[in-house]
């Protein structure tokens, strides 16, 4: 995340490279991006993998699975109109004109990694051990059997 935010802020001050440089800078940033988008998803859904009962897998990936596809749904819609209001809003300020797109996603980006590294412990970087199972097991029985999937593990 922290490194997509880089290249989003970056992306707008290339217009002031020089032109043959332009075009490789460009690639290199959104090659970081989609590097970094990449790793972030497969980390994602394995720390939920690590924090559920095997048996709750399924439903839970699937949900996450129906988030994701609603943020990427979504997401090209708002950045449309944000990009299009910052190209006629009028406001010559720095941030406001057509760079507020990716300075928007840069934020974004620095806000979700900078979240992640102060709230989300080890305890969803490992694997699932059986007392953690069992546990979570327990818990899913004891509230109907959304209890684990919904807190995150629980346990």
């Amino acid at each position: 995340c922290l490194v997509s935010a880089a290249c989003y802020v970056a992306v707008p001050a290339l217009g002031a490279a020089p032109p043959a440089a332009k075009w490789p800078l460009l690639l290199l940033a959104v090659v970081l991006v989609r590097f970094a988008q990449a790793g972030a998803f497969t980390s994602i859904f394995i720390m939920i993998n690590n924090s559920v009962a095997a048996q709750q897998r399924g439903g839970v990936q699937g949900l996450a699975m129906a988030g994701a596809a609603f943020m990427r749904a979504s997401g090209p819609l708002i950045g449309s109109v944000s990009f299009a209001w910052s190209l006629t809003n009028g406001i010559d300020a720095p941030g406001l004109d057509v760079s507020f797109v990716f300075l928007l996603c840069g934020v974004c980006s620095a806000a979700t990694g900078a979240y992640a590294l102060a709230r989300i412990g080890g305890r969803y970087n490992a694997a699932l051990t059986p007392a953690r199972a069992a546990a979570a097991a327990e818990l899913a029985s004891a509230d109907g059997g959304g209890g684990a999937a919904a807190e995150g593990g629980g346990v």
